[in-house]
């Protein structure tokens, strides 16, 4: 028993991450949990990218209408998926500004945070984040130079 308290706890502090897994909301829930669900929460919470810190988010590269390239942290790049053509006319150099929704730098799942492009001439495009893919290394250093970040 002393050792599930730990997996819980851990599994309890990463279930925001975990979006295949039901949320965890009151203590006589978690100790339903298996310490096979536990380690299951906890390893899906911890893949890598799953979640990421919205303070690393770095240099980024439009790549299409609906799509971007960020670097997190100093070796990653993410692939941005939007939800509709938000991107259309904007360029790398314009600003891209991020909130986080769910109210801490930790971004698990894309509808925690709200993008949005300031352009030079002033006007501003809110884009939905559909989904982030982390690139592996090898797709990040075969992409085509315009569209590393």
């Amino acid at each position: 028993m002393k050792t599930l308290v730990p997996v819980l706890a851990a599994a309890l502090a990463l279930s925001a991450c975990a979006a295949s897994q039901p949320r965890v909301r009151t203590p006589e829930q978690a100790r339903t949990l298996s310490d096979g669900e536990a380690a299951q929460a906890v390893a899906i919470a911890t893949a890598p990218g799953q979640c990421f810190k919205l303070s690393q988010m770095g240099r980024h590269r439009v790549t299409s209408d609906d799509s971007l390239h960020v670097r997190i942290g100093r070796r990653d790049v993410y692939r941005f998926d939007m939800d509709g053509p938000c991107l259309a006319g904007a360029t790398s150099r314009d600003l891209l500004l991020r909130q986080e929704l769910a109210g801490s730098d930790t971004v698990c799942r894309p509808s925690a945070i709200q993008l949005t492009m300031q352009r030079p001439d002033g006007s501003i495009s809110r884009c939905v984040l559909k989904n982030y893919t982390l690139l592996s290394r090898r797709e990040a250093a075969a992409l085509p130079r315009a569209q590393r970040p």
